[in-house]
């Protein structure tokens, strides 16, 4: 057999109609309706988690304790959020996407405004 590539983490979209899918330098996106691949997308290595912002962009947390965000329709990726080198474990969004909370590898939390989209 050749190398795997082990996810790392899921999230659905507010919808429930994409599902995106990390590893080890890559997000996938699946629409959950037609059960079909319709992105791939190489990220930088050490991401250890995902999480929807809306039914489209992405936050990604990264082992060095980055969070970034990635604007699906454009393909860019920007920093958001920068604290501390311990990985991002978790992250999760309110309701009205207004705010996003962090949390890392100590245990800390972190919770930050982000801007509306």
């Amino acid at each position: 057999g050749g190398a795997t590539d082990p996810i790392r983490d899921l999230a659905f979209n507010s919808s429930g109609t994409h599902l995106a899918v990390i590893s080890a330098m890559h997000v996938s996106i699946i629409d959950t309706e037609l059960n079909d691949l319709i992105a791939t997308k190489s990220v930088a290595q050490g991401i250890t988690t995902i999480c929807f912002r809306d039914n489209d962009d992405l936050l990604l947390g990264y082992d060095d304790g980055r969070v970034l965000n990635h604007d699906r329709d454009a393909d860019t990726i920007t920093e958001l959020f920068q604290r501390g080198v311990a990985p991002i474990k978790t992250i999760a969004i309110t309701p009205d996407g207004t705010k996003a909370v962090f949390i890392n590898e100590n245990g800390i939390v972190y919770l930050k405004d982000i801007p509306v989209l």
